[in-house]
């Protein structure tokens, strides 16, 4: 956009503004709300009692004065607002064909500018594109060379650690063949102790049969002495019912004898 189009739109714009905010500070001037007055509907005679309140001419005229001047106040307002048409007017002629013609080639211009700039960012987001394959590229082949070398390196040092390998390797052998010795003592030890155990469990085996066959023994004498006290304690049963009976006989026989006596004495 050219220097002169520029300075155009601009004054155009300040123009435009001054008019605009002109519109909105009329539209806020809202007139004030406005009361007639009133006469009350009674009034005090020598504060005795209250009868209808009369007119007069004063209330008329207040009243008429009030309404003068709500008149006046209107026809100053609606002045106002026929003045207000005219700033419309004015703000219309502003946007005339030639502003908005100035402000479509501002906006094409600033379109094609963009198209640029977002054609300067895709021919620059392709060259970073490109740049970034690139170094990727770089980078795997540098991955690979580096991998290659560990490789070799890693082979080295196993070379380098084989003699190494081959003395620790002797002395876990003869650490093995010492174990091993250890091992056939240890075992050699655990036979013997599970000898004793086998001996210990016979032994102890033995001694529960020779208790089982003993509680059994005592089982059956304890029965016998069971059945013996069994029997022994029915015969005391058969005695003590006996000895009742000859109590009972005892003493029936020594009623007949008192009873006897006394009728013998009668």
């Amino acid at each position: 956009m050219s220097e002169e189009l520029e300075i155009q739109v601009l004054a155009n714009s300040e123009r435009f503004n001054e008019k605009k905010q002109a519109l909105k500070a009329f539209s806020e001037e809202i007139p004030e709300q406005f009361d007639l007055p009133t006469v009350p509907d009674e009034e005090n005679i020598l504060n005795l009692f209250s009868v209808d309140y009369g007119v007069k001419g004063k209330d008329l005229n207040t009243l008429t004065e009030a309404v003068h001047n709500k008149i006046f106040n209107q026809n100053e307002h609606i002045k106002k607002i026929i003045q207000e048409f005219n700033t419309i007017y004015e703000t219309f002629q502003i946007l005339d064909d030639e502003y908005i013609q100035s402000i479509s080639k501002s906006l094409i211009a600033a379109k094609e500018a963009n198209s640029k700039a977002i054609q300067g960012l895709h021919e620059i987001e392709e060259y970073q594109i490109g740049n970034n394959k690139l170094l990727d590229d770089v980078f795997k082949q540098n991955k690979d060379l580096i991998d290659i070398l560990k490789k070799h390196h890693k082979k080295l040092e196993e070379l380098e650690q084989l003699e190494d390998k081959q003395s620790e390797i002797h002395n876990e052998i003869d650490s093995l063949k010492s174990k091993l010795k250890t091992l056939v003592e240890i075992e050699n030890s655990f036979n013997d102790l599970r000898l004793q155990v086998e001996e210990t469990q016979n032994n102890l085996k033995n001694d529960v049969d020779k208790m089982n066959v003993r509680l059994i023994e005592e089982g059956k004498n304890i029965t016998l002495i069971v059945e013996k006290f069994k029997t022994e304690l029915e015969e005391k049963q058969k005695e003590i019912s006996f000895l009742r009976k000859g109590f009972y006989t005892l003493e029936v026989a020594v009623v007949i004898i008192v009873l006897f006596l006394l009728f013998k004495g009668m």
